[in-house]
């Protein structure tokens, strides 16, 4: 991803990631969006998909990301310890982990580690994934977020 790729990328998560703060204010959610990644990705996949990307929405264990041109792009990382905008390269992502994370990764039971067939390019496979694997209705994806 070249740099004016990733500053239009970073300007969309700050956008979806204002509007999940608002989601989590009006749902007396916590601060740091706990509970609302899957929703808060949601939000960012269409953002981007509407200026062109090709975004993949994934789950990893127990928590929901996106992955576009090859970076992983988390605007629920807070909920971890970090930052609210979190782009970081695939191959750089081991690096750029807290110790207790480099550990779970290692074990492969990482917030970030997903299996190939858990990388989605549309919402509604999002949605039934979320089904198959009965995620909290709290957290379940819903258009009602895109108004």
């Amino acid at each position: 991803m070249d740099t004016e790729r990733k500053k239009q990328v970073v300007l969309l998560a700050r956008k979806a990631r204002k509007a999940a703060e608002y989601i989590a204010k009006e749902e007396k959610s916590p601060t740091k969006l706990h509970g609302l990644c899957a929703r808060a990705s949601a939000i960012l996949f269409e953002l981007l998909r509407e200026e062109g990307f090709n975004p993949f929405i994934c789950f990893g264990n127990g928590h929901c990301f996106l992955e576009v041109d090859e970076f992983l792009v988390d605007i629920t990382a807070t909920q971890f310890g970090y930052s609210k905008i979190f782009i970081v390269h695939m191959n750089d992502l081991f690096s750029k982990l807290k110790l207790r994370d480099q550990e779970a990764a290692l074990a492969c039971n990482g917030y970030w580690d997903r299996e190939p067939e858990h990388a989605y390019s549309s919402i509604r496979e999002a949605i039934a994934h979320q089904d198959k694997h009965g995620w909290p209705y709290e957290q379940l994806i819903s258009r009602e977020d895109f108004i």
